[in-house]
């Protein structure tokens, strides 16, 4: 690999990914939108303008590229025909064109755990038992963003027997520029508590974006390549390989900001529910979506959403390359640093 091409560039995963890729002496290019904010991005990655619904800027942007990254997505929309005309439809499109090269390059697409499901009925069948999601276990997503980003997958794998894909599909991404994650951090410094959805007891498994940058690249030099007819083959969690309650990562968190004994509130599903619907209404009114919206509740409702990592390591030789509690620690610096915390 010596030419990368990036989509979703402007992203937090984005920057970690172009970041990690100069480090190790490839040359970047990257797939920017005309109102993407690119002041994060490396000086030294070029950037070009494109967009997925775009053939002939992603033809342009391919040229002389031996590895595609393609990060390019979207989260969160008011309907669901938004979310599968960037996730599936704008996949498709790069695909498309990743396989009509004359020497298609490897192409490494970032899904979620969305796709896959909430965690799984324990083998034993004990009552309430559930584990982590395994790469092998049947897809089952519960909303509709979830069910996007496996259409994605699915169109992305349809070119699988003319170029080289594999998939990555990460759990909650932290790390320095996630914005997201910034209000669990605010919440706890400012007001002293830990809002938690439900019980606060389910497991989940979360990465920090600089290790999911290295997970793509060992993805992209070692992985496995997906086969057009299974959903398994060549698809990978990357995750930190220790799941964790919400509760637990209130603890984390509040250890880092000086916050070790904010106060747990459980807040009821009906009550979440009702917080989304509001969100969804003042998101229309805004113009933008919610990050808590309705479709997200869907999701929390499922309960846990943990993966088993085991494979990707065994594969691809990919570890984290610190824990998880390091790794919310180098967050919250990074917010006060930028100063948003």
């Amino acid at each position: 690999m010596k030419h990368a091409l990036v989509t979703g560039a402007s992203g937090f995963i984005g920057h970690h990914l172009v970041e990690h890729l100069i480090e190790q002496g490839l040359d970047v290019r990257c797939l920017v939108r005309p109102s993407s904010d690119t002041s994060h991005l490396a000086p030294q990655a070029e950037n070009v303008i494109g967009c997925l619904d775009d053939p002939a800027s992603l033809k342009e942007a391919m040229r002389d590229i031996d590895v595609v990254f393609h990060l390019a997505g979207r989260t969160k929309a008011f309907r669901s025909d938004e979310l599968f005309k960037v996730n599936e439809a704008g996949s498709a499109n790069l695909a498309r064109v990743c396989a009509d090269q004359s020497s298609p390059p490897i192409m490494v697409a970032v899904s979620s755990l969305a796709a896959a499901g909430p965690n799984v009925p324990c083998d034993s069948g004990a009552n309430a038992c559930m584990r982590p999601r395994r790469e092998s276990d049947p897809v089952a997503p519960v909303s509709d963003y979830g069910r996007s980003k496996l259409a994605g997958e699915r169109a992305i794998r349809n070119f699988a027997d003319q170029m080289p894909v594999s998939i990555v599909r990460p759990p909650i991404v932290l790390g320095p520029l996630d914005k997201d994650g910034l209000e669990l951090f605010k919440t706890m410094r400012l007001l002293r508590i830990h809002v938690m959805p439900g019980s606060g007891d389910h497991l989940f498994s979360a990465i920090a974006a600089p290790d999911l940058a290295d997970a793509l690249i060992a993805v992209a030099r070692n992985g496995r390549r997906c086969r057009d007819d299974d959903d398994a083959t060549g698809c990978y969690f990357a995750a930190d390989p220790d799941p964790f309650t919400y509760r637990e990562l209130g603890r984390m968190v509040g250890r880092t900001i000086a916050r070790p004994r904010a106060w747990p509130i459980n807040v009821p599903m009906p009550l979440v529910h009702g917080m989304a619907f509001l969100n969804e209404g003042l998101g229309r009114l805004r113009g933008h979506p919610h990050i808590l919206n309705l479709d997200k509740i869907r999701e929390a409702r499922a309960g846990g959403w943990a993966c088993d990592s085991q494979k990707i390591s065994q594969e691809c030789g990919f570890h984290v390359a610190e824990p998880l509690q390091q790794r919310i620690h180098e967050t919250a610096q990074w917010y006060r640093d930028a100063g948003w915390l």
